[in-house]
């Protein structure tokens, strides 16, 4: 819900910040568990 309403270039709205988005929360969720990179 709070995508819809950020101000996001128009070349990553939709999908891209999607992605972008579930990796980041990815990355945390690695750290959490003690997963190194």
């Amino acid at each position: 819900e709070k995508l819809k309403y950020s101000d996001i270039p128009a070349g990553l709205q939709g999908l891209g910040i999607t992605f972008i988005s579930a990796g980041l929360m990815a990355l945390g969720f690695m750290s959490f568990s003690g997963i190194k990179l």
